[in-house]
């Protein structure tokens, strides 16, 4: 995917220095090719990540307020707690590429504004199985 990303990206370079396509259209069409390319490395750093992420001292606070803790709902939020440090660790390292200067602006936002939806929806989810515990 990321090789594919690129060489789409070269190609569009290509294309706008040829007078082929125009300086607005190129830089839409840049703006979606980074952030897919931006995204395939999420995916990477997401499964090479995947072992080092620790929640035992959240999760201890969490199943604290459980007024039932079963395995199922400790499972449950184990699982959420790893998902919402992913999605902080992924927007750690956008912020650590636009401060490189490596993503422009515009990707960066729209990335970090997806990113933020879903850790809304998952922290929702872990609201939810703590209110139905109690």
């Amino acid at each position: 995917m990321m090789v594919s990303a690129q060489q789409r990206i070269k190609i569009a370079e290509r294309r706008f220095m040829q007078g082929k396509i125009k300086k607005s259209v190129f830089d839409a069409l840049l703006d979606d090719l980074e952030q897919e390319l931006i995204s395939a490395e999420l995916i990477l750093f997401r499964f090479q990540k995947l072992p080092d992420v620790s929640v035992v001292e959240k999760m201890g606070e969490v199943v604290l307020k459980l007024g039932k803790s079963t395995q199922y709902r400790k499972s449950k939020i184990s699982r959420i707690l790893m998902e919402t440090e992913l999605l902080r660790a992924e927007m750690g390292l956008l912020e650590g590429k636009l401060l490189r200067h490596e993503i422009k602006q515009s990707v960066f936002e729209r990335l970090i504004k997806q990113k933020e939806l879903v850790l809304i929806k998952k922290e929702k989810e872990l609201m939810d199985v703590i209110e139905l515990s109690k």
